[in-house]
């Protein structure tokens, strides 16, 4: 099991993205899972496509960063993998997500939310290429 962030790593995780990040620099796209039909209002519609405008920061994994989590997990971590630190958002992020970063399409492979204090201060993610 990997060891959880610290509120000190936190904090400046935070600071970091406030100085080097521009706002909303990526659009997250989450599938609904059911919208009301405007004309038939007790049915839904699936699959609909909802945009959101984020503020994250991505960075790939290191080399030995992937050889510590393949021994930890046990598994292999593909290429074009990429950590990401993001912002709170007044939506709920799914696993099923995609994240488009500089015209790159990425599908969400785990978040976690940082709540030390129960607001979400920061989300953990990480996305496959």
């Amino acid at each position: 099991m990997v060891a959880p962030l610290t509120t000190e790593f936190l904090e400046l995780a935070i600071e970091l993205i406030d100085e080097f990040v521009p706002e909303n620099n990526a659009i997250w796209n989450s599938i609904a899972d059911g919208i009301p039909d405007p004309d038939n209002p007790w049915e839904t519609i699936q699959g609909v496509v909802l945009e959101y405008d984020v503020r994250l920061i991505l960075f790939p994994y290191g080399l030995q960063s992937k050889k510590f989590l393949q021994y930890m997990m046990g598994t292999e971590i593909p290429q074009g993998s990429m950590k990401g630190l993001m912002y709170p958002t007044d939506f709920e992020p799914k696993l099923k997500d995609t994240v488009t970063f500089e015209e790159l399409s990425f599908n969400v492979a785990r978040l976690n939310a940082h709540r030390p204090f129960d607001d979400i201060i920061l989300w953990e993610i990480d996305l496959l290429l």
